[in-house]
Protein backbone atom coordinates (compact mmCIF):
# COMPACT_ATOMS: atom_id res chain seq x y z
CA UNK A 1 0.00 0.00 0.00
CA UNK A 2 1.03 3.64 -0.55
CA UNK A 3 0.15 6.81 1.43
CA UNK A 4 -1.37 9.59 -0.68
CA UNK A 5 -0.67 13.06 0.78
CA UNK A 6 -3.76 14.77 -0.64
CA UNK A 7 -6.33 12.40 0.86
CA UNK A 8 -4.51 11.16 4.00
CA UNK A 9 -5.48 7.65 2.96
CA UNK A 10 -3.75 4.52 1.79
CA UNK A 11 -3.66 3.61 -1.90
CA UNK A 12 -2.72 0.23 -3.36
CA UNK A 13 0.95 -0.11 -4.06
CA UNK A 14 0.09 -0.82 -7.71
CA UNK A 15 -1.11 2.79 -7.98
CA UNK A 16 2.52 3.89 -8.05
CA UNK A 17 2.69 2.59 -11.62
CA UNK A 18 0.26 5.35 -12.74
CA UNK A 19 2.38 8.30 -11.66
CA UNK A 20 6.03 9.06 -11.14
CA UNK A 21 7.03 10.28 -7.73
CA UNK A 22 10.68 10.94 -8.62
CA UNK A 23 12.72 12.03 -5.64
CA UNK A 24 9.62 12.10 -3.48
CA UNK A 25 9.70 8.30 -3.02
CA UNK A 26 11.27 7.01 0.14
CA UNK A 27 12.43 3.46 0.88
CA UNK A 28 9.73 1.00 1.64
CA UNK A 29 9.04 0.40 5.33
CA UNK A 30 9.22 -3.34 5.74
CA UNK A 31 7.61 -3.22 9.18
CA UNK A 32 4.38 -1.61 7.97
CA UNK A 33 4.66 -2.77 4.37
CA UNK A 34 4.06 0.83 3.15
CA UNK A 35 5.97 3.34 1.07
CA UNK A 36 6.06 6.89 2.43
CA UNK A 37 6.04 9.95 0.24
CA UNK A 38 7.16 13.50 0.70
CA UNK A 39 4.03 15.61 0.05
CA UNK A 40 5.93 18.75 -0.97
CA UNK A 41 8.19 16.80 -3.29
CA UNK A 42 5.25 14.98 -4.83
CA UNK A 43 3.46 18.29 -5.44
CA UNK A 44 6.54 19.69 -7.15
CA UNK A 45 7.88 16.63 -9.01
CA UNK A 46 4.97 14.24 -9.67
CA UNK A 47 3.18 14.93 -12.96
CA UNK A 48 -0.60 14.55 -13.16
CA UNK A 49 -1.46 11.06 -14.33
CA UNK A 50 -4.86 9.80 -15.57
CA UNK A 51 -5.26 7.66 -12.44
CA UNK A 52 -4.55 10.63 -10.18
CA UNK A 53 -6.95 12.81 -12.16
CA UNK A 54 -9.67 10.16 -11.84
CA UNK A 55 -9.03 9.96 -8.11
CA UNK A 56 -9.33 13.74 -7.84
CA UNK A 57 -12.53 13.68 -9.89
CA UNK A 58 -14.04 11.08 -7.55
CA UNK A 59 -12.91 12.50 -4.16
CA UNK A 60 -11.68 16.08 -4.18
CA UNK A 61 -13.82 17.86 -6.76
CA UNK A 62 -17.23 16.84 -5.32
CA UNK A 63 -16.09 18.29 -1.97
CA UNK A 64 -14.85 21.45 -3.71
CA UNK A 65 -18.13 21.73 -5.62
CA UNK A 66 -20.07 21.31 -2.37
CA UNK A 67 -17.95 23.96 -0.64
CA UNK A 68 -18.38 26.24 -3.65
CA UNK A 69 -22.18 25.80 -3.51
CA UNK A 70 -22.21 26.57 0.23
CA UNK A 71 -20.06 29.67 -0.34
CA UNK A 72 -22.30 30.82 -3.19
CA UNK A 73 -25.42 30.27 -1.04
CA UNK A 74 -23.79 32.23 1.82
CA UNK A 75 -22.79 35.04 -0.58
CA UNK A 76 -26.30 35.13 -2.02
CA UNK A 77 -27.75 35.38 1.51
CA UNK A 78 -25.31 38.17 2.39
CA UNK A 79 -26.14 40.03 -0.83
CA UNK A 80 -29.85 39.67 -0.10
CA UNK A 81 -29.39 41.01 3.44
CA UNK A 82 -27.29 43.89 2.12
CA UNK A 83 -29.95 44.68 -0.47
CA UNK A 84 -32.62 44.66 2.25
CA UNK A 85 -30.54 46.99 4.44
CA UNK A 86 -29.93 49.32 1.49
CA UNK A 87 -33.66 49.34 0.66
CA UNK A 88 -34.49 50.12 4.30
CA UNK A 89 -31.96 52.95 4.35
CA UNK A 90 -33.37 54.36 1.12
CA UNK A 91 -36.89 54.13 2.55
CA UNK A 92 -35.81 56.01 5.70
CA UNK A 93 -34.09 58.66 3.63
CA UNK A 94 -37.21 59.02 1.52
CA UNK A 95 -39.40 59.37 4.63
CA UNK A 96 -36.96 61.90 6.11
CA UNK A 97 -37.00 63.89 2.89
CA UNK A 98 -40.81 63.81 2.83
CA UNK A 99 -40.85 65.09 6.44
CA UNK A 100 -38.41 67.87 5.55
CA UNK A 101 -40.43 68.79 2.47
CA UNK A 102 -43.64 68.81 4.54
CA UNK A 103 -42.03 71.02 7.20
CA UNK A 104 -40.72 73.42 4.55
CA UNK A 105 -44.14 73.53 2.92
CA UNK A 106 -45.79 74.32 6.27
CA UNK A 107 -43.27 77.06 6.95
CA UNK A 108 -43.90 78.58 3.52
CA UNK A 109 -47.66 78.44 4.08
CA UNK A 110 -47.29 80.04 7.53
CA UNK A 111 -45.07 82.79 6.06
CA UNK A 112 -47.61 83.44 3.32
CA UNK A 113 -50.44 83.61 5.87
CA UNK A 114 -48.45 86.05 8.01
CA UNK A 115 -47.73 88.22 4.98
CA UNK A 116 -51.40 88.15 3.96
CA UNK A 117 -52.47 89.08 7.50
CA UNK A 118 -49.96 91.96 7.61
CA UNK A 119 -51.21 93.22 4.25
CA UNK A 120 -54.85 92.88 5.33
CA UNK A 121 -54.31 94.77 8.57
CA UNK A 122 -54.99 98.49 8.41
CA UNK A 123 -53.39 100.97 10.80
CA UNK A 124 -55.79 101.96 13.52
CA UNK A 125 -55.40 104.38 16.36
CA UNK A 126 -55.36 102.61 19.67
CA UNK A 127 -57.23 104.70 22.14
CA UNK A 128 -57.30 102.32 25.11
CA UNK A 129 -54.59 99.79 25.80
CA UNK A 130 -56.07 96.50 26.90
CA UNK A 131 -54.24 94.24 29.23
CA UNK A 132 -52.74 91.26 27.38
CA UNK A 133 -54.10 87.87 28.46
CA UNK A 134 -51.83 85.81 30.68
CA UNK A 135 -50.58 82.51 29.27
CA UNK A 136 -51.06 79.49 31.55
CA UNK A 137 -50.14 75.83 31.02
CA UNK A 138 -52.53 73.04 31.78
CA UNK A 139 -51.61 69.86 33.71
CA UNK A 140 -50.66 67.85 30.60
CA UNK A 141 -48.45 70.63 29.25
CA UNK A 142 -46.72 71.01 32.60
CA UNK A 143 -45.71 67.35 32.48
CA UNK A 144 -43.91 67.90 29.14
CA UNK A 145 -40.34 68.97 29.88
CA UNK A 146 -38.86 68.84 26.35
CA UNK A 147 -40.76 70.20 23.36
CA UNK A 148 -41.28 67.81 20.43
CA UNK A 149 -40.67 69.52 17.07
CA UNK A 150 -41.58 68.01 13.67
CA UNK A 151 -38.12 68.83 12.27
CA UNK A 152 -35.41 67.05 14.22
CA UNK A 153 -31.88 68.32 14.84
CA UNK A 154 -30.33 65.06 13.64
CA UNK A 155 -31.16 62.75 10.78
CA UNK A 156 -32.77 59.46 11.76
CA UNK A 157 -29.72 57.44 10.65
CA UNK A 158 -27.28 59.63 12.61
CA UNK A 159 -29.56 59.74 15.65
CA UNK A 160 -30.04 55.93 15.79
CA UNK A 161 -26.25 55.45 15.61
CA UNK A 162 -25.53 58.04 18.33
CA UNK A 163 -28.28 58.05 21.00
CA UNK A 164 -26.77 55.09 22.91
CA UNK A 165 -23.73 57.32 23.61
CA UNK A 166 -25.78 60.12 25.21
CA UNK A 167 -24.87 60.89 28.83
CA UNK A 168 -25.15 63.60 31.46
CA UNK A 169 -22.12 65.84 32.08
CA UNK A 170 -19.87 64.96 35.02
CA UNK A 171 -17.36 67.02 37.03
CA UNK A 172 -14.74 64.38 36.26
CA UNK A 173 -14.84 65.63 32.68
CA UNK A 174 -13.40 68.96 33.84
CA UNK A 175 -16.50 71.09 34.46
CA UNK A 176 -16.23 73.64 37.31
CA UNK A 177 -19.95 73.61 38.06
CA UNK A 178 -23.02 71.76 36.71
CA UNK A 179 -26.51 73.24 37.10
CA UNK A 180 -29.77 71.36 36.41
CA UNK A 181 -32.86 73.29 35.26
CA UNK A 182 -35.37 70.48 35.92
CA UNK A 183 -34.48 67.14 37.52
CA UNK A 184 -31.44 67.24 39.77
CA UNK A 185 -28.51 64.83 39.92
CA UNK A 186 -29.61 61.20 40.18
CA UNK A 187 -33.05 61.97 38.75
CA UNK A 188 -31.44 63.39 35.62
CA UNK A 189 -29.24 60.29 35.31
CA UNK A 190 -32.31 58.05 35.73
CA UNK A 191 -34.22 60.08 33.14
CA UNK A 192 -31.35 59.78 30.65
CA UNK A 193 -31.07 56.01 31.26
CA UNK A 194 -34.84 55.56 30.82
CA UNK A 195 -34.76 57.72 27.69
CA UNK A 196 -32.03 55.56 26.11
CA UNK A 197 -33.79 52.29 27.07
CA UNK A 198 -37.09 53.54 25.60
CA UNK A 199 -35.33 54.51 22.36
CA UNK A 200 -33.66 51.08 22.18
CA UNK A 201 -37.10 49.49 22.23
CA UNK A 202 -38.51 51.70 19.49
CA UNK A 203 -35.59 52.95 17.37
CA UNK A 204 -33.97 51.12 14.51
CA UNK A 205 -30.32 50.19 15.11
CA UNK A 206 -28.48 50.86 11.85
CA UNK A 207 -25.22 49.22 12.90
CA UNK A 208 -26.90 46.00 13.99
CA UNK A 209 -25.80 43.07 11.83
CA UNK A 210 -27.60 39.71 11.72
CA UNK A 211 -25.67 36.82 13.26
CA UNK A 212 -25.27 33.23 12.15
CA UNK A 213 -28.47 32.17 13.91
CA UNK A 214 -30.46 34.90 12.15
CA UNK A 215 -29.00 33.89 8.80
CA UNK A 216 -29.92 30.25 9.43
CA UNK A 217 -33.43 31.29 10.40
CA UNK A 218 -33.67 33.47 7.27
CA UNK A 219 -32.47 30.58 5.09
CA UNK A 220 -34.99 28.25 6.73
CA UNK A 221 -37.70 30.87 6.20
CA UNK A 222 -36.85 31.24 2.51
CA UNK A 223 -36.84 27.45 2.16
CA UNK A 224 -40.28 27.25 3.77
CA UNK A 225 -41.59 30.08 1.59
CA UNK A 226 -40.28 28.38 -1.55
CA UNK A 227 -41.89 25.11 -0.42
CA UNK A 228 -45.21 26.89 0.17
CA UNK A 229 -44.99 28.58 -3.21
CA UNK A 230 -44.27 25.23 -4.84
CA UNK A 231 -47.29 23.67 -3.09
CA UNK A 232 -49.49 26.60 -4.14
CA UNK A 233 -48.25 26.27 -7.72
CA UNK A 234 -48.88 22.53 -7.59
CA UNK A 235 -52.40 23.12 -6.25
CA UNK A 236 -53.10 25.69 -8.96
CA UNK A 237 -51.75 23.33 -11.62
CA UNK A 238 -54.03 20.61 -10.23
CA UNK A 239 -57.01 22.96 -10.47
CA UNK A 240 -56.00 23.91 -14.02
CA UNK A 241 -55.68 20.24 -14.98
CA UNK A 242 -59.10 19.49 -13.45
CA UNK A 243 -60.62 22.41 -15.33
CA UNK A 244 -58.95 21.29 -18.56
CA UNK A 245 -60.17 17.71 -18.03
CA UNK A 246 -63.68 19.01 -17.32
CA UNK A 247 -63.63 21.18 -20.45
CA UNK A 248 -62.25 18.28 -22.50
CA UNK A 249 -65.03 16.04 -21.17
CA UNK A 250 -67.66 18.68 -21.97
CA UNK A 251 -66.13 19.20 -25.41
CA UNK A 252 -66.18 15.44 -25.98
CA UNK A 253 -69.83 15.26 -24.92
CA UNK A 254 -70.67 18.22 -27.17
CA UNK A 255 -68.80 16.58 -30.04
CA UNK A 256 -70.64 13.29 -29.48
CA UNK A 257 -73.95 15.18 -29.33
CA UNK A 258 -73.11 17.00 -32.57
CA UNK A 259 -72.07 13.76 -34.23
CA UNK A 260 -75.27 12.07 -32.99
CA UNK A 261 -77.40 14.97 -34.24
CA UNK A 262 -75.55 14.94 -37.57
CA UNK A 263 -76.04 11.18 -37.84
CA UNK A 264 -79.76 11.50 -37.02
CA UNK A 265 -80.09 14.33 -39.53
CA UNK A 266 -78.30 12.22 -42.12
CA UNK A 267 -80.54 9.24 -41.42
CA UNK A 268 -83.63 11.47 -41.57
CA UNK A 269 -82.39 12.91 -44.84
CA UNK A 270 -81.77 9.44 -46.23
CA UNK A 271 -85.25 8.33 -45.13
CA UNK A 272 -86.73 11.44 -46.72
CA UNK A 273 -84.79 10.89 -49.93
CA UNK A 274 -85.84 7.23 -49.95
CA UNK A 275 -89.47 8.23 -49.47
CA UNK A 276 -89.13 10.77 -52.26
CA UNK A 277 -87.59 8.14 -54.51
CA UNK A 278 -90.36 5.69 -53.68
CA UNK A 279 -92.98 8.37 -54.28
CA UNK A 280 -91.26 9.31 -57.52
CA UNK A 281 -90.99 5.69 -58.55
CA UNK A 282 -94.65 5.11 -57.70
CA UNK A 283 -95.60 8.16 -59.68
CA UNK A 284 -93.46 6.93 -62.57
CA UNK A 285 -95.08 3.50 -62.40
CA UNK A 286 -98.52 5.09 -62.48
CA UNK A 287 -97.52 7.26 -65.41
CA UNK A 288 -96.07 4.22 -67.12
CA UNK A 289 -99.22 2.23 -66.45
CA UNK A 290 -101.32 5.07 -67.78
CA UNK A 291 -99.10 5.25 -70.87
CA UNK A 292 -99.38 1.51 -71.34
CA UNK A 293 -103.14 1.68 -70.93
CA UNK A 294 -103.23 4.57 -73.36
CA UNK A 295 -101.05 2.65 -75.80
CA UNK A 296 -103.25 -0.38 -75.33
CA UNK A 297 -106.34 1.71 -75.98
CA UNK A 298 -104.72 3.19 -79.06
CA UNK A 299 -103.72 -0.28 -80.22
CA UNK A 300 -107.22 -1.61 -79.60
CA UNK A 301 -108.69 1.31 -81.50
CA UNK A 302 -106.19 0.75 -84.28
CA UNK A 303 -106.95 -2.98 -84.34
CA UNK A 304 -110.67 -2.25 -84.44
CA UNK A 305 -110.14 0.26 -87.21
CA UNK A 306 -107.97 -2.16 -89.16
CA UNK A 307 -110.49 -4.96 -88.61
CA UNK A 308 -113.27 -2.67 -89.66
CA UNK A 309 -111.34 -1.71 -92.75
CA UNK A 310 -110.60 -5.34 -93.43
CA UNK A 311 -114.29 -6.16 -92.99
CA UNK A 312 -115.17 -3.35 -95.34
CA UNK A 313 -112.56 -4.61 -97.83
CA UNK A 314 -113.78 -8.18 -97.44
CA UNK A 315 -117.35 -7.04 -97.93
CA UNK A 316 -116.41 -4.99 -100.95
CA UNK A 317 -114.46 -7.91 -102.36
CA UNK A 318 -117.39 -10.22 -101.65
CA UNK A 319 -119.80 -7.78 -103.27
CA UNK A 320 -117.54 -7.52 -106.28
CA UNK A 321 -117.27 -11.31 -106.42
CA UNK A 322 -121.03 -11.66 -106.10
CA UNK A 323 -121.57 -9.08 -108.81
CA UNK A 324 -118.99 -10.85 -110.95
CA UNK A 325 -120.64 -14.24 -110.34
CA UNK A 326 -124.00 -12.78 -111.14
CA UNK A 327 -122.60 -11.21 -114.26
CA UNK A 328 -120.87 -14.43 -115.24
CA UNK A 329 -123.97 -16.35 -114.48
CA UNK A 330 -126.01 -13.87 -116.46
CA UNK A 331 -123.56 -13.95 -119.32
CA UNK A 332 -123.53 -17.71 -119.15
Amino acid sequence: QAFHPASSSLLPLAAMDFFSCGSACRPRDLATDTVKFDAAAIGAAAPASPALERWREEHQRPQQDKQGEEERASEATCRELEAQLIDQEHEEQRLLKEQEDESARREREAQLRREEEEEAEEPEEIEVEEEAPKVALDAEEKKVVFANFPVKDLAAVVYSASFTKFSCPDKEEGFDDIKYEWSKGDKAEAYMKKYILDRKLSMRIEELQPGQWAQKQLTAWHTSVNTWHAKVAEYKNMLIKKEQAKRAKEAKKAKEAREKAAKEAKEAKEVEEKAKKQAKKKEGDEEKKEEEEEKKDKKDKKDKTEKKDEDVDDKGKKDKKDKKDKKDKKDK
